[in-house]
């Protein structure tokens, strides 16, 4: 008889099929994320319910995308490596949990209200994966009316991450004995968090928000000149290295600069 799914399972399962290609996976509750926010932004599943947010580590790029570009045939694709994304865990949730319902929501992904599928930062907060540091977690905030925008930090890559997407198992239920994790305060100062969240909404374009923390791996060349790149001449990007030189025309454009700047690349 199979033992039934519980939390490490599910993380053993994905780890299995997706550490190799520069992903990471976090379990949590539904409730553990309900709890964080208006009822509006909630997920519409009990609060034991398990989920894993998903996130691509510098090793994606070479380990996932740029295989994924020489076997693909592409056809007017939006974004490349949102497809790619897509087509690993696609296959990581069929070939490991073939008879599990659950629901997969992508970073990119909007609701009929133009409102995210699921709020990426704050998932990745709560299950420990990385740190969201906010406007509000500066004392004596020297910004006045200002809005500053929020950024996750890595522990171990620092900004040199991004979140990719939310699997919900619909039928396992998660009981007392999986405890929320505390998300590690890598950037515990005021002024370096300053620096950050300065860093982060004035010059995110130059990278050096990443490098609040010393990673221990950064992007290679050729992922920031892709990610440098802007959305709509990545395709000629590609065709200058090679890849998609056949037929296709130029893609659908969908990305945008808030995209890029809550870590798409």
């Amino acid at each position: 008889m199979t033992e039934p799914l519980n939390a490490e399972r599910v993380k053993v399962k994905l780890d299995s099929f997706l550490t190799k290609l520069g992903f990471e996976v976090y379990p949590f509750k539904v409730g553990w994320y309900n709890a964080l926010l208006p009822s509006s932004l909630h997920l519409d599943y009990p609060e034991s319910t398990l989920a894993v947010v998903v996130l691509s580590t510098p090793d994606m790029f070479e380990q996932a995308f740029l295989p994924f570009l020489e076997n693909i045939l592409f056809q007017r694709l939006s974004d490349p490596v949102d497809q790619c994304v897509k087509h690993c865990i696609a296959c990581a949730v069929s070939q490991a949990f073939p008879s599990q319902r659950v629901d997969v929501r992508y970073d990119y992904e909007l609701l009929p209200s133009r409102k995210p599928k699921f709020l990426a930062q704050t998932a990745a907060h709560l299950s420990g994966a990385a740190f969201y540091y906010q406007q509000s977690d500066v004392k004596d905030q020297p910004w006045g009316d200002k809005k500053m925008f929020g950024v996750c930090v890595h522990p171990r890559f620092g900004g040199w991450f991004a979140i990719r997407a939310l699997l919900v198992f619909q039928d396992v239920m998660i009981g007392s004995e999986m405890l929320q994790p505390v998300p590690i305060d890598c950037v515990s100062s005021r002024e370096e968090k300053i620096r950050l969240l300065e860093a982060f909404n004035f010059s995110w374009q130059d990278w050096k928000y990443r490098d609040i923390v010393p990673p221990v791996q950064t992007y290679s060349q050729k992922q920031k000149d892709y990610f440098s790149t802007k959305p709509a001449e990545r395709f000629a990007l590609l065709k200058t290295w090679g890849f998609l030189s056949t037929e296709e025309d130029q893609p659908d454009q969908s990305s945008d600069t808030q995209n890029q700047m809550n870590g798409h690349g």
